[in-house]
């Protein structure tokens, strides 16, 4: 069974005009990001085409053939589980855990096998930073596919504003490494780079992906311990007397 776990990501709704200010997401002209998500995300995920979120299908679970959102007005809080369906654009055999390997279902091309994540999406009021939760499993994640169909619904429903979402780091994991500096390893994580600096790291350019870039802290290549240069020096000036 696949591990599973939970992603937090911050998002904030920003005017086309100015892409360096937050705005008000709870009332935009008027408006609150809340209801138009809890009236409008069911249809707007079901009628989605895999042509406009990387060749993906993405839609809500459904019960007894109706989609299922949950909300709660007081939290402001919206969930439910969408399923994420990939072609592959190839045949795929399906097989059982016997000896043989006897293949069970074979996928045709252009038919999608759909995988679940639970997701929740926190709007507190009056506030510019609102947070996405994301179910991951193993290293199957709805992240890029999510957020992509997120910033074509607010695109569409809000037209002269966009979404954009960051990791969430919690404020221990700071705190932690302000009092201790015990960290050896930090990941950047873009889902774009610069076309120049994937041309010089990547090779052929690629607008979409996502990339991490590590940095790891390590002891200097071709450092000789103080001692052992000291034995080694004392030797070769021996030699050389």
């Amino acid at each position: 069974m696949e591990n599973r776990n939970l992603e937090v990501y911050h998002f904030s709704l920003y005017s086309t005009d100015d892409l360096k200010t937050k705005v008000d997401y709870s009332n935009i002209y008027g408006k609150d990001i809340y209801d138009i998500l809890k009236s409008d995300l069911i249809k707007f995920l079901d009628d989605l085409g895999p042509n406009q979120v990387f060749g993906k299908t993405i839609n809500i679970d459904s019960v007894e053939g109706k989609s299922v959102l949950k909300s709660n007005n007081t939290l402001r809080i919206i969930s439910g589980k969408i399923k994420v369906g990939d072609d592959d654009g190839k045949e795929q055999d399906f097989t059982n855990g016997g000896k043989m390997k006897e293949v069970v279902y074979t996928k045709k091309k252009g038919t999608y096998a759909r995988r679940p994540f639970y997701f929740m999406i926190i709007a507190p009021k009056n506030k510019k930073v609102g947070f996405i939760i994301l179910e991951k499993e193993g290293v199957h994640s709805c992240k890029k596919t999510f957020i992509k169909a997120l910033q074509i619904f607010v695109k569409q429903k809000l037209s002269s504003l966009l979404l954009r979402e960051e990791k969430f780091i919690e404020d221990d994991i700071i705190k932690n490494y302000i009092s201790n500096g015990n960290y050896d390893k930090i990941s950047l994580t873009r889902s774009k780079l610069p076309k120049d600096l994937c041309d010089l790291y990547l090779g052929d350019y690629e607008e979409d992906g996502e990339y991490q870039i590590e940095l790891n802290i390590l002891n200097p290549l071709g450092v000789i311990d103080e001692n052992l240069n000291y034995r080694i020096n004392k030797k070769l000036n021996h030699i050389e007397t």
